[in-house]
């Protein structure tokens, strides 16, 4: 398997050096499937989903708040509000503390009209 990685790798990179990059992000995914714990290789992936607008696979790659923040912003920008309340929403599940995250899922459930929800997510953080 090492090797097999290894040449994936070098195939990937190689891939990226010349521009190919749907080739160089399949060989990433390839990586991820021999090595899930490979994170420079799930990184480029969802660098290469955000880039390439597939947003639900970036949300399954994104395991932290600040990869997180990046699909909200790529969502945000290609005006999918919906979707972007569920990120939010999952940052706040991995850091309830996140007082930003808060307090934009409340401004996007007032946005929607859902004044119930908005109030569900009032704390004091968020009222501050």
């Amino acid at each position: 398997a090492e090797t097999a990685l290894r040449e994936l790798r070098a195939a990937a990179a190689g891939f990226e050096d010349k521009s190919r990059h749907d080739e160089a992000r399949a060989a990433y995914r390839d990586i991820l499937e021999l090595d899930p714990e490979d994170d420079d290789a799930r990184a480029r992936v969802l660098a290469a989903n955000l880039a390439t607008g597939e947003f639900s696979s970036a949300f399954a790659l994104a395991t932290s708040a600040e990869e997180l923040r990046q699909l909200a912003a790529a969502l945000e920008q290609a005006g999918q509000h919906g979707e972007v309340l569920n990120v939010w929403s999952r940052i706040a599940e991995l850091d309830p503390a996140d007082a930003e995250a808060r307090v934009r899922i409340v401004r996007g459930h007032l946005a929607a009209g859902d004044t119930v929800a908005a109030r569900r997510h009032l704390t004091p953080e968020v009222i501050a």
